[in-house]
């Protein structure tokens, strides 16, 4: 077991954690965070051989029909994101609950964890998107109220500076609202983002995995937004590290074969989507853990089941009497 498991981590040593599992066990992640990236690429090729690809240039010519295949599209690329999502979420975050405290486990053994408990994560991430958008909702309805209630009665407000003074004070106000119905839908999803670890790790059910990852993730929600801003510009680099290639080579050879240049494009998005995937759940199940051990001495936990398994030393013989 490392030493870094019992101990609380800063920000950066998870970081620096999460690159060390990465790297030692490169495979292994790459393996549990396959099956999004495997599924969109699945999807792509299944819909271009449909005919339903974006890129396709029939397409260009009929708006209504490019509408409804753009809808075809986001449906689908919604429905495989979620359920991929959940599975190699849930996948990786066994695979760290593993390697983290030093003890083996493979690609099939992470997979069939998650499987038997792909329902309980998959309603997490409903419950948790739920929350969020009601919050982003809640702001907009707010503005909205605004603007009903301001805009007809500006004409009405004597002109000149006061309409223009009720103007600016409205739209700063719809704006503040805005503001906070989207910084209430990132700090819910932050402060629930620990209910899948918590759902894993001690097998609870939906409600109480979001109450408890509720309670784990209180006082490192900012730590929580750090490593996901983090992990979202890795993944963007690494993402464009293979994207802008793929995309002038597809130039090449797109006007000759679409199909072609289409599969060169998403492949190098899979390649992209297996190298980023694992970055984010590891970092998260890692202050899962690093949380536990600020709030209810996890290290000692550990400590007091290691020394439960230690078995006690022989008995010394007796010499015989006499």
């Amino acid at each position: 077991m490392n030493d870094s498991t019992l101990r609380p981590m800063s920000t950066s040593q998870v970081l620096d954690r999460m690159f060390h599992l990465y790297r030692s066990n490169f495979v292994l992640f790459a393996g549990v965070s396959s099956i999004l990236p495997l599924l969109i690429l699945i999807m792509q090729f299944g819909l271009a051989a449909m005919g339903l690809s974006l890129q396709n240039p029939a397409l260009n010519r009929d708006p209504q029909k490019f509408f409804a295949t753009f809808s075809v599209w986001i449906f689908c690329l919604m429905l495989v994101t979620v359920i991929g999502y959940a599975i190699a979420s849930g996948a990786t975050v066994y695979a760290v609950s593993k390697t983290h405290l030093g003890l083996p486990v493979t690609i099939g053994e992470s997979y069939k964890k998650v499987l038997s408990r792909t329902g309980t994560i998959l309603l997490i991430l409903l419950a948790i998107f739920a929350m969020s958008v009601a919050a982003i909702i809640a702001g907009e309805i707010a503005v909205g109220v605004i603007v009903a209630l301001v805009i007809p009665g500006i004409p009405h407000a004597g002109g000149g500076g006061i309409s223009v003074m009720l103007s600016i004070i409205s739209g700063l106000i719809a704006l503040v609202l805005f503001a906070a119905g989207v910084v209430g839908g990132i700090y819910l999803y932050l402060r629930f983002s620990l209910s899948i670890p918590a759902s894993i790790v001690e097998g609870l059910s939906t409600g109480k995995a979001l109450k408890r990852g509720s309670y784990i993730a209180g006082g490192a929600v900012m730590r929580l937004f750090l490593v996901y801003l983090l992990a979202g510009v890795l993944a963007f680099g690494l993402n464009l590290a293979f994207t802008v290639p793929s995309l002038l080579l597809s130039s090449l050879v797109i006007k000759k074969s679409l199909m072609l240049g289409q599969g060169i494009q998403y492949v190098a998005g899979f390649i992209g989507g297996i190298l980023a995937g694992p970055i984010a759940p590891i970092a998260v199940a890692l202050i899962y853990y690093d949380q536990r051990v600020r709030k209810e001495a996890f290290d000692l936990q550990l400590m007091m089941q290691d020394i439960e398994k230690t078995p006690p030393p022989p008995a010394p013989a007796m010499s015989p009497i006499g």
